[in-house]
């Protein structure tokens, strides 16, 4: 698919044309942060940010959601009321349109689950390229950013005056087409010059990080004493998991009303001293260290053993928002 283009002004009547149908999903500010949130007004898009502190996962794996009801006495299941209106999910950066891919993965395949993928299939991911990297990212490692993610449909890339945009996939086309008025053919220099923003932002990541070989190097570094002294600063408050783009560990519980009642499915962190406890209180990991170990090796041992993709996309939102200073680049540096 050729690269077109669209100027400044008409991707603001394009925002304004998306918010007021109300199925805009697009970064907003919030207070000295920004956070991904459902717009009503055009002008709360703000796409000069950096990233968001939450990832945009929520769009497809929600915080809490109902699973289904149902009646005790009967025995019938109720689905919930879900929407079907398309969304369209604006300004995600590279690495996290990248998570979207590992989350399709392990979501997604032979046993597919169908809350995420309704979710997924109703939404146009619009992606927008990085165009400075903070001190704690480090997609280079995985080949997640900065310019350009797998998660996407379509991706937006500043160049003067606007954005060149490539399609991706068969709904990024579709959006394209659908809002061509706003769109025309890139130039040769608009080309020209997106090539050089690439080569540009590239070049000011050097995390000197490499995934080459990491998987295998993790499993056989189960039993090093290294795991008990790097997990001494961990406090298990599980921000690591809950900011981070990839991680779909969750909890079920059940809501009473009646005679009948309501599953719910909300997220929750493998960091949590309960969190693999069993009936009869058996549990696998029963230290801090068995569950510190296990999050680093889910991530980069497991999953890309099971799924072919590895479960860090170098966002660094764990590195910056962790308050004792644990740092996944160190993990991945000593093996």
């Amino acid at each position: 698919m050729k690269p077109e283009y669209i100027n400044q002004d008409s991707l603001t009547r394009l925002v304004v044309e998306l918010s007021s149908r109300g199925q805009l999903v697009a970064p907003v500010r919030e207070g000295k942060s920004f956070v991904f949130s459902r717009v009503q007004r055009g002008e709360q898009v703000c796409l000069t940010y950096t990233n968001s502190t939450i990832p945009p996962k929520f769009t497809f794996l929600p915080q809490i959601e109902e699973l289904f009801s149902y009646e005790v006495k009967s025995g019938e299941l109720r689905p919930p009321k879900a929407g079907d209106e398309p969304v369209v999910l604006l300004g995600v950066r590279p690495c996290d349109s990248s998570a979207f891919s590992v989350l399709d993965r392990v979501m997604g395949g032979d046993r597919a689950d169908p809350y995420y993928v309704k979710r997924r299939d109703r939404t146009t991911v619009v992606g927008l390229s990085c165009s400075r990297p903070r001190e704690t990212c480090f997609c280079d490692a995985f080949g997640t950013g900065p310019t350009d993610g797998s998660g996407d449909d379509i991706t937006l890339t500043k160049v003067s005056g606007g954005y060149v945009v490539r399609s991706k996939t068969a709904k990024g086309a579709r959006f394209a087409r659908e809002h061509s008025k706003h769109f025309r053919a890139a130039t040769k220099r608009e080309i020209d010059e997106f090539e050089s923003e690439s080569r540009k932002i590239k070049g000011m990541l050097a995390s000197g990080i490499t995934s080459e070989g990491l998987a295998d190097r993790m499993g056989k570094s189960l039993g090093d004493p290294y795991w008990e002294e790097a997990s001494e600063r961990c406090i298990e408050c599980g921000v690591c998991s809950f900011v981070c783009p990839t991680c779909y560990c969750f909890d079920v519980t059940e809501q009473v009303e009646g005679d009948g009642g309501k599953r719910y499915r909300g997220w929750d962190t493998c960091q949590s001293c309960r969190f693999s406890r069993m009936a009869g209180g058996l549990d696998p990991r029963p230290t801090k260290v068995d569950r510190f170990k296990h999050r680093f090796h889910h991530k980069l041992s497991y999953v890309p053993m099971a799924f072919n993709v590895t479960a860090c996309v170098g966002c660094g939102r764990c590195v910056s928002l962790c308050p004792t200073n644990v740092d996944i680049r160190e993990v991945i540096k000593k093996w």
